[in-house]
């Protein structure tokens, strides 16, 4: 599995407080767990959106979206439901 952070995730990224970049990299690393043991954690929050969008819960207001297509994993956004609403329109 290979995992690509598009310029629009770095560039969200970037404009989160710190506390919740952090949480956003601790989120990545259990969903990178997730494809490699098959075992799905608790709070993860993992759900399908539409198309190939995914999203995973960070806090409980900020999520991050990516795209799952076979082998590859692209990082697209990370912000609070304004945002992933904005989006997915």
């Amino acid at each position: 599995m290979k995992f690509d952070f598009l310029s629009s995730y770095v560039r969200t990224y970037k404009k989160l407080p710190r506390n919740k970049q952090l949480k956003a990299g601790q989120t990545i690393y259990v969903l990178i767990d997730l494809f490699k043991t098959g075992q799905k954690p608790k709070g993860l929050g993992l759900k399908k959106l539409k198309n190939n969008y995914w999203e995973v819960r960070v806090a409980l207001h900020y999520r991050i979206i990516f795209e799952l297509e076979k082998d590859l994993i692209s990082f697209v956004l990370v912000g609070n439901y304004d945002s992933i609403k904005n989006f997915l329109k």
